[in-house]
């Protein structure tokens, strides 16, 4: 039986909502930018 059976959860991971952090990384930074006005964060491709 191997020990990391799961990943740890990715409300864990990242302090993103979990909500958006179902989505890509992209799209959650995307989100997140727009939720905090931050529209730099939105021009990273």
């Amino acid at each position: 039986m191997s020990v990391k059976q799961l990943p740890s959860p990715p409300v864990i991971r990242s302090s993103e909502p979990p909500k958006l952090q179902h989505r890509g990384p992209r799209e959650s930074y995307i989100l997140i930018s727009q939720l905090t006005g931050c529209c730099s964060l939105t021009q990273t491709d």
